[in-house]
């Protein structure tokens, strides 16, 4: 269970991410476009057993259409007598009798189903979706390529229940449908999710893209789940008190304080996501795939006249090992600007 208090946190701590997914949906948009004019509702009506075949793998195997959601290419959720593997030139089927005796009584059927669920969807008429016989999980795949402005890519029922009990959603069939009974449940749950995200002054902004990606990085999923405990949770920005003496054998040190730090870089993420120096501009994401970063404090700790004091988000810099090292070859100044003009006369 959550409450809004801990979502608003979530949301502003993981609004990074969302700038990050926004990035990385530009691909997979292109390419769902491609695959959708490639697989038009006319085109799948007249579908050969082959070009089925190409329809049903491509939708699951092409890594960028898989991130709109994975079915798990277990021949039950494509349906019945749907082709589960091609050897050499032979076909082999997957039996049911669902769609009828054999391939070749089903295989019509199949596809003509296909092409209901997809008009359906595109008229958002929810409850002729929930009473089609595809597979649920096949069934969301479909929809949430084909609309994904429109429908949640969460495929599974356990995923769906796993987040609506993460949002403390009060899951009620009769809210969203008339229907006394109805085959396949997921189509509501969905909405129900959604209605979470268009109801949020923030995320009504993000595509259902955004939103997937940012309840699987704040609740995690079900068989390795996130648990937020709410009484310690903060959102305020982080400060600490640093600078003490410690004595360690004959030397002598000044304390840092590492909780504070870590939580100061992710609050940079949320204006920086990209971890690029303050100084330089430099990115490790951009080199070694990881998020690198250095705090700086402006007063130098190992300034003993400094002593203990409060340290503040803005009493920071975010730079670069090399940058920081130079800071220190340098000295004290008065601002990053100051380090910014020597680097850049040296450089």
């Amino acid at each position: 269970m959550i409450s809004r208090k801990v979502l608003r946190g979530l949301i502003d701590r993981l609004s990074y991410y969302s700038k990050e997914l926004e990035l990385l949906e530009r691909p997979l948009e292109e390419a769902r476009i491609e695959f959708v004019k490639t697989n038009s509702i006319l085109k799948i009506a007249s579908f050969s057993l082959e070009e089925y075949f190409e329809f049903t793998r491509e939708l699951e195997t092409n890594p960028k259409i898989k991130k709109l959601g994975s079915i798990g290419a277990t021949t039950g959720k494509y349906s019945t007598f749907i082709i589960i593997e091609k050897k050499n030139k032979d076909i082999m089927f997957h039996k049911s009798k669902v769609w009828g005796n054999n391939h070749l009584e089903a295989f019509p059927k199949v596809v003509e189903e296909i092409k209901k669920v997809l008009e359906s969807g595109d008229n958002n008429d929810e409850d002729t979706l929930a009473q089609s016989v595809l597979p649920p999980v096949f069934k969301g795949k479909l929809l949430a390529t084909y609309y994904p402005d429109i429908y949640l890519g969460i495929l599974s029922e356990e995923f769906l229940n796993y987040y609506i009990q993460k949002l403390d959603i009060e899951f009620n069939l009769k809210k969203f449908t008339k229907l006394k009974s109805t085959l396949d449940k997921t189509v509501f749950k969905r909405k129900a999710l959604l209605e979470i995200k268009n109801n949020d002054e923030i995320m009504k902004r993000w595509s259902n893209y955004m939103y997937l990606g940012f309840l699987i990085k704040a609740f995690g999923k079900p068989k390795n789940p996130i648990y937020i405990n709410e009484d310690n949770f903060d959102i305020e920005e982080p400060k600490a008190w640093e600078g003490a003496e410690k004595v360690i054998k004959e030397h002598k040190a000044f304390e840092r304080n590492a909780t504070f730090i870590n939580k100061a870089k992710k609050l940079y993420e949320n204006t920086n996501p990209s971890y690029e120096c303050q100084i330089c501009g430099f990115s490790f994401k951009y080199t070694w795939y990881e998020y690198i970063i250095e705090a700086h404090h402006k007063y130098f700790i190992s300034d003993r006249k400094a002593g203990i004091r409060l340290t503040r988000f803005e009493d920071l810099w975010f730079v670069c090992s090399n940058c920081h090292t130079a800071i220190h070859r340098i000295g004290k100044l008065e601002s990053i600007d100051d380090y910014k003009k020597i680097m850049k006369k040296r450089s």
